[in-house]
């Protein structure tokens, strides 16, 4: 997305079409399309926190990443993708390929988590 918004968009028509396109496909697991815009408006409301910005002070998303110098939420899923591919490649000695595969054995108990200390 970071990539279409750094080119030359002539017209409403043209934004609209590269948004649909942008955001039609699922583009992590079985994330749906407005949970990809959640996400996107979740991280918009933190950065815009950070900064000390408002809606009301109407500057752009693009302005605010660049400021704080941040790509956008595209690059954690693209790195998160880029990591598991790591840990798949691993040999099954590894320790984190041994944590990616675990599953832990019998039920939980109902109900709340009972008081350890």
């Amino acid at each position: 997305m970071q990539a279409y918004l750094e080119t030359d968009i002539h017209s409403i028509e043209q934004f609209r079409t590269v948004m649909k396109t942008e955001h039609s496909s699922p583009s992590f697991g079985s994330e749906s399309t407005s949970d990809g815009l959640r996400l996107e408006a979740a991280e918009m409301r933190f950065l815009r926190s950070v900064t000390g910005y408002t809606r009301l002070d109407k500057i752009r998303s693009e302005v605010i990443r660049k400021e704080l110098e941040i790509s956008g939420i595209q690059d954690v899923r693209l790195k998160y993708k880029q990591n598991l591919n790591h840990l798949e490649r691993m040999d099954n000695t590894r320790l984190p390929k041994h944590a990616l595969n675990y599953e832990p054995r019998g039920r939980r108990d109902r109900g709340r988590p009972r008081k350890r200390w």
